[in-house]
């Protein structure tokens, strides 16, 4: 069995989705694929956002494709902290992330062989 992992060109310059999440956190959500330039930019947000933090952040939670912002409404509000993601996600973020190859990864997995689960009695 091989599993496909495609890099989506257009996903490196797509602009980020913001998702609620409650009352006190953001998501900002850069794909919805398994594509390592999709990570790169999460991470790449998370470093700008920990190197220089906006009054009110709380904590960052990167996942694979998306960052969480947990912050608190009463020292920043929603916008204000979507309009400093956006000046962190510029220009200079848009080219990180892994140069484009032409190629997508392969993945080969292997099934092990079966092995018995009773136990022989000797």
């Amino acid at each position: 069995m091989t599993l496909v992992i495609e890099a989506d060109p257009a996903s490196r310059l797509s602009a980020p989705r913001f998702l609620d999440a409650g009352e006190a956190a953001l998501v900002v959500q850069f794909g919805d694929t398994v594509d390592p330039a999709i990570n790169d930019r999460v991470l790449a947000l998370d470093a700008a956002l920990r190197a220089d933090p906006p009054a009110g952040a709380r904590e960052f939670v990167p996942t694979y494709r998306s960052l969480m912002i947990h912050y608190d409404p009463l020292q920043i509000d929603r916008d204000t902290l979507i309009a400093i993601v956006h000046g962190a996600t510029g220009p200079s973020l848009r080219g990180a992330g892994r140069p484009p190859s032409g190629r997508c990864p392969v993945v080969t997995i292997r099934r092990l062989p079966r092995t018995s689960t009773r136990r022989r009695r000797s």
